[in-house]
């Protein structure tokens, strides 16, 4: 009869083999992950600690002259209200980001299960859930949203659940490819004829092995959603005013395009940064993770 620690232990043990070859190859990290990762520190610190980077309150009216251009006290000027844009820009960094990673978690939690479901158990649930997934992926992503927020109503949340609801399809290919993979390797075999049942089998042995592709996708889909999301909300979809979100900003911005410059340029500086941070840290981390599973 065949046990089951055995196999267990045996699984393990080849998992410590691997890390300990692994170690022993001088892995180099990537710049853009270093770089990136710098970038997305420094970012997620002004979400975290906002107030200590601003210097005026978000909301207070007139702490400056109305549209008065940057300068020592107002690093980014003010707006049309008085308010310091610096500040604003600083404070709105929690929506815009909150909303991202929002959609994120979104996107990932249901992807991964049925992606671990289909890739798994295969046969008619496999051909049902893909069908499904290509019906999604045949509807245009932000059309979809739009579609949606039209339908709920626009809000940051709602504008959260419609970006995560079109992310759901990348998620779900990419687990769904793994688990087909992981399911033909000899320990997940060996634990199916140990008599291991499915769910530990998919949350015990092959979860564990998805977790790098779960962070390097999500980190990518951040700076798709933060762009989409800003997007929704600068047409009135998203975020709304007097919400300091980036889009809302950027779109506030936009009728003093000729006379404050700051007021447009630095709401979209900072949201082009963010992007172009998660992106090259999600770049960085890929590489990383390929190196070291070779």
């Amino acid at each position: 009869m065949i046990n089951i620690r055995n196999l267990v232990r045996i699984n393990q043990q080849a998992q410590s083999n691997k890390k300990t070859d692994n170690g022993n190859k001088k892995l180099q990290i990537p710049p853009q992950l270093l770089v990136g990762g710098l970038l997305v520190l420094t970012i997620l610190s002004m979400v975290l600690w906002s107030e200590h980077w601003s210097h005026f309150p978000y909301d207070q009216l007139r702490v400056g002259p109305r549209l008065s251009p940057p300068s020592k006290i107002h690093w980014f000027g003010t707006d049309g209200f008085g308010r310091d844009v610096w500040s604003r820009l600083v404070i709105g960094s929690r929506y815009t980001l909150g909303m991202a990673f929002t959609a994120s978690l979104i996107s990932m939690l249901p992807g991964t299960f049925l992606g671990l479901i289909a890739g798994y158990r295969g046969g008619w649930l496999d051909r049902i859930l893909s069908r499904f997934i290509d019906l999604l992926l045949s509807l245009p992503g932000l059309l979809l949203a739009i579609i949606l927020i039209a339908r709920l109503g626009p809000s940051m949340l709602t504008t959260a659940i419609a970006l995560g609801v079109t992310g759901i399809p990348a998620f779900y290919r990419v687990i769904r490819t793994e688990t087909i993979t992981l399911s033909m390797a000899p320990f997940v075999e060996a634990s199916t004829l140990a008599g291991a049942r499915t769910f530990r089998i998919l949350f015990r042995h092959i979860c564990p092995h998805l977790y790098p592709d779960l962070i390097v996708l999500g980190s990518l889909r951040i700076g798709t959603f933060m762009l989409a999301g800003s997007g929704l909300s600068f047409i009135g979809l998203g975020a709304q005013s007097p919400t300091p979100e980036w889009g809302v900003l950027l779109s506030e911005g936009k009728q003093f395009m000729n006379t404050a410059w700051w007021l447009w340029v630095f709401p979209a500086a900072a949201i082009m940064l963010a992007v172009f941070s998660f992106n090259l840290f999600g770049d960085g981390l890929r590489d990383w993770v390929d190196e070291r599973s070779r």
